[in-house]
């Protein structure tokens, strides 16, 4: 008679987390949409009720898939979970327990198999959910989101994946992997450790670099600050150096509103100072010239600032509601409605005019904010995140301006 094979052992990860919310808060950050993206994921759809759906996606393109088995209120929450590269469905339980003024978190992420078909699930699901709580405590106690304040920065400001050919001329091995350096950003890691333009890196952190992808997989398992080796040919002669990855340049978000209006209003001001400069003596010829087919002239890029000031003032409202839009936009600016933008307003002049409009709005917006609203640190956070970096991003189109309209007058 043939012996029964053993079924595989079923494994567990389990994970505690106190956290200084009552339990309402603490249940609302497992089964609201606009919640979930704070901590956990990227995009979500969530519907707390007996079979409704659960869709959770990261930047990087993982995903996963489930439905909500239980959601009773401040108790207990049950997922069936499927991760996109799963060898098989699972199950997340959360339960709440009121504790020493907040509220303890007990995860359990069951039915995981063993052996080689699931050790990267596992190994991926015990980061995910470490990171995740550890997150989620940020985000409650101070508003920030750890995917962007420890989002790690090597500082390679360009690069070439290898091949046979580039390596033949390099003189390297043909069978060379990795990116060649088109150069390093100042004071970051890669230029702290001595890398240098025309390097080519070719390990990070025990992992040989095939390419793109695999430094970006590479660092989606790091942090700001850790310290990783890495291995570069530097005219036909390896080398091994220690990168301590870099923080990557995050403004300071003040968390009341009024502070954050004011910040906002302070750096919107200065923009429409330097815009005003930058369009000082431009004739009509000069506003509407392109330096090339593909290239947008100075009122497409004005065009650009209003229609991303409205998409913010849109995001905040969304955010305020607690509903933020079931897909996002995500892909390229849309040229056909920088073009419409620029041409329905007609002039620079009427084009600063609606973006000053557009950002006392979004100004006004923000001392608005309801007590609902700043009371949550992750909401009026992100908010302020984005409405500075949008800010800022006006002085990084500065040089392409000025650029813009040197070539202008270079060429009429």
């Amino acid at each position: 008679m043939p012996t029964k094979s053993k079924a595989p052992p079923i494994q567990s990860l389990v994970f505690k987390q106190h956290l200084t919310v009552p339990l309402s808060e603490a249940y609302r950050m497992f089964t609201n949409s606009t919640a979930l993206r704070e901590w956990l994921a990227h995009l979500v759809l969530a519907q707390p009720q007996k079979g409704g759906r659960l869709y959770l996606w990261w930047n990087g393109g993982d995903y996963a898939t489930g439905e909500f088995v239980t959601a009773e209120a401040n108790k207990k929450v049950t997922w069936l979970w499927r991760g996109r590269r799963d060898p098989g469905a699972t199950r997340v339980a959360i339960t709440f327990a009121a504790k020493e003024g907040g509220t303890l978190i007990s995860l359990k992420h069951s039915g995981l198999g063993s052996g080689p078909a699931w050790a990267k699930t596992f190994k991926n699901l015990q980061r995910l959910w470490t990171r995740g709580l550890e997150n989620l405590q940020s985000v409650l106690e101070t508003g920030q989101d750890q995917r962007f304040t420890l989002r790690p920065l090597v500082g390679l400001t360009g690069a070439s994946e290898m091949t046979p050919d580039l390596a033949a001329r390099l003189g390297l091995p043909a069978a060379t992997c990795g990116l060649k350096l088109d150069g390093v950003a100042e004071g970051m890691a890669a230029q702290q450790a001595g890398l240098q333009k025309g390097d080519v890196l070719i390990g990070l952190a025990g992992h040989k670099l095939y390419g793109w992808q695999t430094y970006i997989d590479v660092m989606q398992e790091h942090r700001a600050g850790d310290l990783l080796k890495a291995e570069f040919y530097r005219a036909k002669k390896k080398h091994t150096v220690t990168l301590s990855l870099s923080r990557r340049p995050i403004p300071e978000v003040p968390l009341d509103a009024a502070a954050l209006a004011q910040a906002a209003r302070a750096k919107y001001d200065q923009n429409i100072v330097d815009l005003t400069q930058c369009f000082a003596g431009l004739t009509a010829a000069e506003e509407n010239y392109r330096p090339s087919p593909r290239e947008w002239n100075v009122k497409e890029i004005m065009a650009h600032f209003i229609i991303s000031e409205r998409e913010l003032v849109s995001t905040i409202t969304e955010m305020i509601d607690g509903n933020e839009g079931l897909f996002d936009a995500f892909g390229d600016n849309n040229p056909v409605r920088h073009r419409a933008t620029a041409e329905a307003y007609g002039s620079l002049a009427a084009l600063l005019e609606e973006l000053k409009c557009h950002q006392a709005e979004t100004v006004a917006m923000l001392e608005a904010l309801p007590p609902e609203v700043t009371a949550r640190r992750s909401v009026l956070w992100r908010i302020g995140l984005q409405t500075l970096n949008l800010a800022d991003h006006v002085q990084e189109h500065l040089p392409q301006i000025r650029e813009t309209i040197a070539v202008a007058r270079k060429s009429l």
